[in-house]
């Protein structure tokens, strides 16, 4: 079934999609980087554009909040653009969303434990041709607004295959194998005992 039908019969009227943004503290010319990062978000917000009943939230970083001018959205889609700021607890909005876009936010963990469909926008991969990232793995990315476009319509149309053994082999990737099917319990009481035994 195709996630715009479970929206439907979930007797939702409108398709949610959060982008989440990211500051880039390791790209190291900040000059640069600002002008980048403000003509990006520009281009984010025209996603808009290209769908009907789609409300797309941005979600601006905490260390980086500021209107994003909407002068390339469509005057009849300006009214779908939700800009959030840092009094909202994003973790909130993730749990209302049904498609989640992110360049790099530390938050991507979560929608991934949730097996929402996750896009990863790396467009700032241009500055860092060579960076690799916890979440290349993920399958979904996209590396400009009409690929970005294009994977948003496949997912409403033909919906998203995020199984529980890809959440593991993601969880693999960032954190240590061992604490793979482990209680937090038992790994405090392994450090507890550790550090008696010293």
């Amino acid at each position: 079934m195709s996630l715009a039908k479970q929206i439907q019969n979930n007797h939702k009227d409108t398709v949610i999609i959060l982008f989440v943004a990211d500051i880039f503290p390791y790209i190291k010319d900040r000059g640069k980087l600002h002008e980048y990062r403000i003509e990006m978000h520009q281009r984010i917000v025209t996603l808009a554009n290209d769908f009907d009943n789609v409300e797309l939230w941005f979600k601006h970083h905490p260390r980086n909040n500021y209107n994003i001018r909407l002068h390339n959205v469509n005057e009849d889609k300006t009214g779908n653009i939700k800009q959030f700021f840092s009094d909202h607890d994003t973790n909130l909005l993730i749990s209302k969303c049904d498609i989640y876009i992110s360049q790099l936010s530390s938050v991507t963990v979560s929608p991934i434990l949730l097996k929402k469909p996750v896009i990863i926008y790396d467009e700032w991969k241009e500055l860092l041709p060579n960076a690799k990232t916890i979440f290349d793995l993920i399958k979904y990315k996209a590396k400009n607004i009409k690929e970005l476009s294009d994977l948003c319509h496949d997912i409403l149309s033909n919906g998203y295959n995020f199984t529980d053994d890809d959440v593991i082999e993601f969880c693999k990737t960032v954190y240590p194998i061992r604490v793979i099917g482990d209680t937090m319990t038992d790994n405090y009481v392994s450090k507890i005992m550790e550090i008696i035994e010293k």
